[in-house]
């Protein structure tokens, strides 16, 4: 806020990996949930068992609409997170509409999708989804591979292409990569839903929370928070700040 004149981001996207939420125990997942304005419910031995929208007036400030690309590996040891960080989102998709960007934004995607000839209810579940990564069984965004195969591109935006097509996988409202609950989902759609949950983002996030291994140490940070970066840049044609947490 203090570099934005006051202005609270509107969108976030935050990137998550296993091994960062092994250390950190959740800290990138309490962020999310705060942003959004949500918390988390404990049963009485302490273990979180749902969430539960924090009351506008009392959150004092407008929700933040956030974006979540986790690694594969993520995808393979939190799935529970996952469907914790989707229940927020249909919390959030519910709650009253001023100082609430998430809803705005699901419900002008919804009508787009509705222009295309969708249903109202695939419509709207497709529109809520805010977590995208690799479908199962795959990992990385394959940006590791393809960069260093420099002779083969030469512009950016082909490789931004490699990352939609490799991240651009729906999880979350009924959805679980390529495997939907109540029917099929176009490739090309899923790809165009999850551009439209990256514009406009303000920042993206990722943590280090281990002297192991520094940002620039080896391929896995820049082929998520440089790869995600560069993926609203092609589609905003600005560069968000990017942090780590």
């Amino acid at each position: 806020r203090s570099r934005h004149d006051g202005v609270y981001p509107d969108r976030v996207v935050f990137n998550l990996f296993a091994t960062e939420t092994n250390r950190h125990e959740g800290s990138m997942e309490a962020q999310i949930l705060q942003l959004m304005g949500v918390r988390p419910v404990w049963d009485p031995r302490g273990r979180v068992n749902g969430v539960e929208l924090i009351p506008t007036e009392e959150l004092g400030r407008p929700r933040v609409d956030v974006t979540v690309v986790p690694s594969g590996l993520y995808r393979d040891q939190f799935p529970v997170l996952m469907q914790l960080l989707d229940d927020a989102v249909s919390l959030v998709r519910e709650a009253a509409a001023d100082g609430n960007p998430l809803r705005s934004n699901v419900d002008a995607m919804l009508a787009t999708l509705m222009q295309q000839g969708l249903d109202a209810d695939a419509a709207r579940r497709i529109a809520s989804v805010r977590v995208f990564t690799e479908p199962t069984g795959v990992y990385g965004t394959g940006l590791e591979t393809v960069i260093q195969a420099d002779q083969s591109w030469e512009e950016e935006s082909e490789l931004s292409d490699v990352y939609f097509r490799r991240v651009g996988h729906l999880f979350g409202q009924g959805f679980w990569g390529d495997v939907d609950t109540e029917g099929s989902l176009e490739p090309q759609l899923a790809e165009a839903v999850f551009k439209a949950a990256l514009s406009g983002a303000k920042a993206v996030v990722h943590s280090r929370s281990s002297n192991i291994y520094a940002t620039l140490d080896n391929d896995d940070f820049y082929q998520y928070l440089g790869g995600t970066a560069m993926a609203i840049r092609q589609i905003d044609g600005s560069t968000p700040e990017t942090l780590v947490a």
